[in-house]
């Protein structure tokens, strides 16, 4: 098995290979396990190998990363009829402790999100993160070598999720689902109305098992006097057709609300004291109405989900091998790039952007995050810094309601991926990095759409070349683009995109 890490569409094809793209989604995916039998050793295009993952090298992380029981690491040991005991203790785990009841014990090791302090899975988890458009989690398990078998108890996942056997043999049993790509994680499942395995699967190294949501499954150890340790990656939490509805449908109601006269008008004469009304043919008629001209607002305009966008874009992972602190405050090195710059985005995967309203951040969040709180620090001279900061403060109109909100991973929390921390302070709008008029939504399209290749400031589509000198140098302020300095374009047409 060997994982490609050149693109997150490579590196998803790896996993799944032999399997074909169309095949696996329209087959397994939500539907049914997944088994595939590689027999043979585990390959990486990284020089120690994200799938080097044993033991010996988890081992290693116990002695030189200072993990907490409880957040990074669980202790935990099975008996052979599927009871689980914790053995965590508070504080860090210590090498000897981990010695004493992994290493040569009989009990297991749960290394929670790995990603936080292994180079390779976060390479691994970013890339995923970028294919599947959802966060992606992790979790690396050691077995006891053992001369008695042991059971975890019966589960169900929430979760799409890929086990890969990094070292040794596992045994698996999967049932039918209780709840069919159940929401909710589920422990200690019972046994009463499973009925038999629907598959009695053995993972060697270099294997690999899907299974959906909401399939029980159940580990069992395999009787042998060396280690095993598989990798768990999972994804797809709360990114259902209804978490979409339940996203998209508030600001559709609104607008239906403030612009056709159906929506405003009075509910029947004592709504609230009937029980009969809501049975009614004229009520459920007048409802269907609206609903079905809710559905024609939603096909028509697509609107994107602000709220799962931008909780998505503040809890993923940054760009692998960025450096978030040292980015945060600075800006980048270089004389601010002009209209005779060619430019893409750095990091396209890590930015995406929607059209709202703009009273959705209140105007200090506007301050903050418009390009004029930053013209202080541009290695300019007065003059062109007082323009600059002229033009940023004369973006928006006065009656302009709607803004462009830029959303970036680029700052994001490495340590703190998929880890909520009681201490950590919230910052509402984490994610959000420039908010911008709408005029330059299409120039935004124009530099994703060929992010791969770059694209001659000059020939972005904005009527002002102003504008397209603004809209670089904030997206270069924030270390969004990469720039050839010096190059001169020929007269371009400036299109829209349909």
């Amino acid at each position: 098995m060997t994982l490609d890490f050149g693109s997150p569409k490579r590196l998803f094809l790896s996993l799944i290979h032999p399997i074909s793209f169309d095949n696996f989604f329209s087959q397994y995916w939500e539907e049914k396990p997944l088994h595939l039998a590689r027999n043979q050793g585990l390959t990486g295009s990284t020089s120690d190998g994200i799938l080097s993952l044993s033991h010996r090298t988890l081992r290693n992380f116990v002695k030189s990363c200072h993990l907490q029981c409880g957040k990074d690491v669980d202790i935990l040991r099975y008996s052979n009829c599927g009871k689980k005991e914790s053995l965590n203790e508070n504080g860090i785990l210590s090498l000897t402790k981990y010695d004493k009841l992994v290493t040569g014990g009989s009990a297991s090791a749960c290394f929670n999100e790995l990603q936080r302090h292994q180079d390779n899975l976060w390479q691994l988890v970013e890339l995923l993160e970028s294919f599947f458009g959802t966060l992606v989690g992790s979790k690396v398990i050691v077995s006891p070598s053992s001369a008695q078998r042991s059971l975890t108890p019966l589960q169900s996942s929430n979760a799409e999720t890929f086990i890969i056997q990094t070292e040794g043999e596992t045994q698996w049993r999967l049932y039918f689902p209780v709840s069919p790509l159940s929401r909710n994680f589920l422990e200690n499942v019972s046994s009463e109305h499973l009925g038999e395995p629907t598959h009695e699967v053995l993972l060697r190294a270099g294997d690999l098992l899907y299974l959906p949501r909401g399939t029980v499954y159940q580990n069992t150890s395999i009787v042998t006097n060396t280690h095993a340790t598989h990798l768990v990656v999972y994804t797809y939490q709360k990114a259902s057709w209804g978490d979409y509805l339940q996203s998209v449908f508030p600001s559709l109601i609104k607008e239906a609300v403030d612009s056709d006269l159906d929506f405003r008008r009075g509910l029947p004469i004592n709504f609230l004291k009937s029980t009969k009304l809501t049975k009614s043919r004229k009520f459920q008629s007048v409802l269907g109405i609206l609903l079905l001209k809710l559905s024609k607002a939603r096909l028509e305009r697509f609107p994107l989900p602000k709220d799962l966008m931008e909780k998505f874009m503040e809890k993923r992972m940054p760009p692998f091998r960025a450096n978030p602190s040292l980015l945060r405050n600075t800006l980048p090195g270089g004389t601010p790039p002009d209209l005779s710059c060619k430019v893409r985005l750095k990091y396209p995967e890590h930015l995406c952007f929607l059209i709202a309203d703009r009273s959705d951040v209140d105007d200090s969040c506007l301050t903050n995050y418009d390009l004029a709180s930053k013209t202080d620090s541009f290695p300019l001279d007065d003059s062109a810094n007082t323009q600059f900061q002229f033009l940023s403060q004369s973006l928006f109109g006065t009656d302009e309601s709607q803004a462009l909100f830029v959303f970036s991973s680029l700052l994001n929390s490495r340590v703190n991926h998929m880890v909520p921390s009681l201490n950590k302070q919230v910052n509402e709008h984490a994610a959000l990095t420039l908010v911008l008029p709408t005029s330059f939504y299409t120039s935004l399209e124009t530099l994703k759409a060929s992010s791969e290749q770059f694209v001659a400031a000059i020939c972005l589509p904005l009527e002002d070349p102003a504008d397209r000198e603004q809209l670089i140098r904030a997206l270069w302020s924030k270390h969004l683009i990469e720039c050839i300095p010096g190059f001169r374009a020929e007269p371009c047409k400036i299109t829209k995109l349909d």
